[in-house]
């Protein structure tokens, strides 16, 4: 499976997450926290990826 799928899939299992906390009305603060380290981690990865050209295909 291709790198950017699985980034795809926790990334929607991040949102959802974030909004059943929302609909629920939870504590969201250390889950918002992660959900933006999570996005950062995956923008350097990408970034790293296409400057060097690898291909995960």
């Amino acid at each position: 499976m291709p790198i950017f799928e699985l980034e795809l899939i926790v990334l929607l299992g991040l949102g959802l997450m974030l909004g059943l906390t929302k609909l629920f009305n939870l504590n969201t603060k250390w889950l918002g926290r992660t959900t933006l380290i999570i996005l950062g981690l995956f923008a350097v990865l990408d970034i790293i990826l296409a400057l060097t050209g690898v291909n995960l295909s």
